[in-house]
């Protein structure tokens, strides 16, 4: 028996202030003015944690990392699409760095679009927002994109299991486009890193080439898959000196993942992530 112990009512600091609180069908959703910046928080913030700073566009989290694909990939315009959009972090920065991409976002949980337009300003933003289950829409989907940001798992402790595993990201390459670019962000701070590479196991068996980062002073690490090698230098091409130092680490520590563990690979079948992330959190306390 697992028991976590609920940290939810820690008191706000004094320049923290809760202007929106309810419950919808899938979280408990709080918003929560600081002054510099509003976060949407999820679960009492043991789930997702959105950011909208009111100065500044990143965020010195993992959101910033999916900056780097255009790059990558080497295109100024394209489509991308983000599954998990939540208040919409990543499409707004991709509104600002890359203003002639095509963005279209799915998320699950209409009250979290809805309290994102009008608290997080996402109304604002230049991005098609369809509401549902990603891999349900995509399923449906007849696009196919330069670029696939997944930020659908929340935290730790909660990673919908039908969007990790093989049959998913198969579905999701199918609608990537030939030199296109898929992403994520995994949460793992254990020293063995069993998620990380359950996951990046998972993936190589779709991708002939799939990378890790691990996001700086984090448990975060990016995974980025491709259908051919990628070229690291070119993130020395900096047209925005806002990302220079971001993209100066990440140049630094990225590696490509080779060795496939075919035991790990989750699948539609046997995709024991709760197990996992139990596992993780005990190491923990």
């Amino acid at each position: 028996v697992i028991l976590f112990f609920w940290q939810g009512d820690k008191p706000l600091k004094e320049n923290e202030k809760i202007i929106y609180e309810d419950e919808s069908d899938y979280n408990y959703i709080q918003v929560i003015n600081e002054e510099n910046q509003i976060r949407l928080v999820t679960e009492g913030g043991f789930g997702s944690q959105s950011i909208y700073s009111k100065d500044r566009i990143l965020t010195d989290r993992y959101y910033d990392y999916f900056n780097l694909l255009p790059v990558l990939k080497n295109i100024e315009s394209g489509n991308a699409l983000i599954i998990g959009l939540a208040s919409g972090i990543v499409s707004r920065q991709y509104n600002e760095f890359y203003p002639d991409f095509e963005l279209t976002g799915y998320e699950i949980d209409p009250a979290i679009i809805k309290v994102s337009r009008e608290y997080m300003h996402l109304g604002e933003q230049d991005v098609d927002i369809v509401e549902g289950d990603g891999r349900i829409l995509l399923q449906k989907e007849e696009k196919k994109y330069d670029l696939v940001v997944i930020d659908a798992y929340v935290s730790e402790m909660h990673i919908p299991w039908h969007l990790a595993t093989q049959e998913f990201f198969q579905e999701v390459r199918s609608h990537t486009a030939k030199d296109g670019l898929m992403a994520m962000n995994i949460i793992d701070s254990s020293d063995d890193k069993s998620l990380l590479n359950g996951f990046l196991s998972t993936v190589k068996s779709i991708y002939p080439y799939v990378y890790s980062i691990p996001v700086e002073k984090s448990g975060n690490n990016i995974i980025i898959c491709s259908n051919s090698s990628l070229d690291f230098q070119k993130l020395s091409i900096i047209n925005d000196e806002r990302l220079q130092k971001l993209f100066e680490y990440s140049s630094k520590n990225i590696k490509e993942f080779t060795e496939i563990n075919n035991d790990k690979i989750f699948t539609d079948n046997n995709a024991p992530l709760d197990i996992l992330t139990g596992e993780m959190l005990i190491k923990k306390l």
